[in-house]
């Protein structure tokens, strides 16, 4: 799962959904063609001008999310942090009849995937990706570098840390992240849970799809067919 997914799910299953914020094609082109021919700089710098907080947030080189930030503020008349926050709620669909399955192993297992994942990452090329970025006026920033181990590269690669603090504060932060998906994930319900450990991929699908298909009160797709139980 990526890391907002819980959000995703409840946003469309527990009413957390929000009417869209406006949009104009033809103005997001004539943005595009400032940041085109004045610069990047000069469209940060008009953002900054009706949204000092996005243009706070926003490196002036993200030009599609600045484009973005300027088309809500022109659209709505107010900074983005207003427009979110008076977007009116939309009720959640009622034809959705929702049984959600989950995957998990003990936690001793998961920490080890861990472990094994941070250091392969390390070992394939991960502090070069981030040091290109870095060169190449990707900073902290971008959103993208505030991801689980591009922070801590960076910190590295500023000389704020060793290569090796860099890994275990990556892993550090992931078995934390780990656990808090968990908690999310539990209050979710009606759920399934499955341990994969030691468990084939094959096996693991026929007894998902058999749970499934016999979990009352339930609608199951049967070769593309609906078929109520």
């Amino acid at each position: 799962f990526a890391g907002g997914t819980p959000f995703y799910f409840e946003a469309l299953f527990g009413g957390m959904l929000s009417e869209e914020l406006p949009k104009d094609e033809d103005l997001r082109r004539e943005l595009e063609q400032i940041a085109a021919e004045q610069g990047a700089g000069a469209l940060h710098a008009t953002l900054r001008s009706v949204d000092p907080e996005s243009a706070g947030r926003l490196h002036e080189n993200d030009v599609r999310r600045v484009v973005r930030a300027l088309e809500i503020c022109r659209l709505t008349g107010k900074t983005v942090a207003e427009a979110w926050s008076e977007r009116k709620k939309m009720t959640p669909p009622k034809e959705y009849d929702v049984l959600y399955v989950g995957l998990t192993r003990e936690r001793r297992f998961l920490f080890e995937s861990i472990e094994r994942r941070v250091g392969e990452q390390f070992a394939s090329g991960f502090v070069e990706e981030v040091e290109w970025l870095l060169n190449n006026g990707y900073d902290e920033r971008f959103p993208s570098m505030q991801g689980f181990g591009y922070k801590d590269i960076l910190e590295y690669l500023r000389g704020r840390c060793s290569r090796e603090e860099a890994a275990e504060r990556d892993i550090r932060q992931t078995k934390a992240f780990s656990r808090r998906q968990m908690t999310w994930f539990g209050k979710f319900s009606p759920i399934l849970w499955y341990d994969t450990v030691d468990c084939s991929m094959t096996k693991l699908v026929d007894t998902i799809e058999n749970d499934v298909r016999h979990y009352p009160g339930r609608w199951s797709f049967v070769n593309g067919a609906q078929e109520g139980n």
